[in-house]
């Protein structure tokens, strides 16, 4: 359960309620994925950050560094298509500052992490140890899934992730 509770919590960075109009929207699955891939190095920055003082020898403490440059490109790459999604989510424009989007990125991922305990520090630890390996765009989709189920699973969200753009 506490899995699913930060599966959520992941969920919850792409789309604020205050965000979110009453009526139930769709996002394509693909547009998901690059507002998740884009995020990706932040989160795991403050994961790490989170997590690493929590779990004695972590993963995230000692690779997430490196792990965040190889997912860089990726993110970099997603970037047009998260802005274009996340906007359309938010309904608001972004500035053209890199520095603030930076800043926004950070503040979104340390949001997400800030109430990671220790059992869902080691759930998350553990499933980055285990998805490192792949590919930057298999690593993103899998927690672009966990997006999707978290999303769609949860009866009181407004936004729903689907399999073609509906907007």
């Amino acid at each position: 359960m506490r899995i699913r509770a930060s599966l959520l919590a992941v969920a919850a960075i792409a789309v604020p309620s205050s965000a979110v109009a009453q009526e139930q929207r769709c996002i394509a699955r693909e547009d998901s994925q690059a507002v998740v891939a884009n995020l990706l190095p932040s989160l795991l920055s403050s994961a790490a950050t989170k997590c690493g003082p929590q779990i004695q020898g972590s993963y995230l403490a000692s690779n997430a560094g490196a792990l965040s440059q190889r997912l860089t490109p990726l993110a970099k790459q997603n970037w047009p298509q998260a802005r274009t999604t996340l906007e359309y989510v938010m309904n608001t424009s972004f500035p053209d500052n890199a520095e603030i989007l930076q800043f926004g990125r950070q503040a979104l991922a340390d949001g997400i992490t800030k109430d990671l305990d220790r059992n869902a520090c080691e759930a998350v630890d553990r499933l980055t140890e285990q998805l490192a390996p792949l590919p930057p765009e298999n690593f993103a989709n899998v927690f672009a899934l966990f997006l999707e189920m978290g999303l769609n699973g949860n009866q009181e969200s407004d936004l729903k992730i689907c399999s073609a753009t509906t907007y």
